[in-house]
């Protein structure tokens, strides 16, 4: 699988994503933005994918 076909199978789904998140109280959106932003840096450092 190449990793366009596996972003492309979110697609759909972004859409309702954006209206869900647009729903949060301010201070959720800005925890999940943090939460979301440490995790990556966590995954990136620890994880060597070859895409």
């Amino acid at each position: 699988m190449s990793r366009a076909e596996v972003e492309r199978i979110w697609l759909p789904f972004v859409p309702w994503m954006l209206l869900a998140t647009g729903l949060l109280p301010e201070r959720w959106r800005r925890l999940g933005l943090i939460v979301q932003v440490s995790f990556a840096i966590v995954v990136r450092t620890l994880l060597d994918t070859r895409w």
